[in-house]
């Protein structure tokens, strides 16, 4: 099992054994798919696909940990009691693990064969999650006030912004877009803020109204306190609000933003 060089990509990904227990845990949690060429890219995979909170990527979280657990937990088996496992006796007790932590947790899911299968794993309950309807506009403002709507979005290890400022009518004055240096969601929101704060100094516009999905960026400016590694670029949009005459900011909703 392990006789080649004992090295991480070796042990998780490129031993048979280890990789059958992988298989079998990924396909208990729903995923029906390949393994990708290389450990890296495997690890890529699990880091995009558990992003978010809730019962599906917490799942996948989880069931990874497990993996890593009792992968190496058999590797030490073998090694300092010359005792062995099949890989489904493993496989079940990692899923035990899974199971008994998502059964600590009251979870709510819409109705689906994903509330099924991931309420199998450990016998957990799901409540049905009930959702309702929420009516939202672009909102106006007063002929002299141009509002400026800035976004973010993290896809992968890729962070992308966006700024767009409007009239009162809606009609689009100025717009931009970019990559961000960023790997964090809040830091590329409001980076987000800064770029279109430029934008809307370099057009000459003195009164803006913000609008952001982002209740970080509100939170931050509302209290002044910033992640460390965004202390600078905080710094920069306080500066640029300074030069308005009027600034003010609140948090929409995304399919109003």
């Amino acid at each position: 099992m392990w006789e080649e060089s004992e090295t991480e990509e070796h042990v998780f990904f490129h031993c048979t054994f280890s990789r059958s227990i992988w298989i079998t845990l990924y396909k208990a949690a729903g995923y029906d798919r390949n393994m990708a060429t290389t450990w890296e890219q495997e690890m890529a995979w699990v880091r995009t696909t558990s992003k978010g909170k809730g019962l599906t990527p917490d799942a996948l979280k989880l069931t990874f940990n497990a993996f890593i657990y009792w992968t190496w937990k058999e590797r030490n088996y073998r090694i300092f009691k010359a005792e062995t496992r099949v890989v489904t006796h493993v496989a079940q007790l990692a899923l035990r693990d899974v199971g008994t932590k998502l059964h600590s947790i009251t979870w709510k899911m819409d109705l689906g064969p994903n509330r099924e299968r991931l309420g199998d794993i450990g016998n957990i309950d799901i409540d049905i999650e009930e959702r309702t309807e929420v009516t939202c506009t672009w909102e106006r403002t007063g002929p002299d006030i141009t509002i400026l709507n800035t976004d973010g979005s993290l896809q992968g290890n890729i962070g992308r912004w966006a700024a767009v400022a409007r009239d009162h009518s809606g009609l689009v004055l100025v717009a931009a877009k970019g990559r961000s240096i960023y790997n964090n969601i809040a830091l590329i929101e409001l980076q987000g803020l800064e770029k279109g704060l430029h934008m809307i100094k370099e057009a000459g516009i003195k009164k803006v109204y913000a609008q952001t999905d982002s209740t970080n960026v509100v939170s931050f400016l509302k209290t002044n306190k910033v992640p460390w590694e965004a202390r600078h670029m905080f710094r920069r949009v306080k500066e640029l609000i300074n030069w308005l005459e009027e600034f003010s900011i609140v948090h929409v909703f995304r399919e109003a933003n």
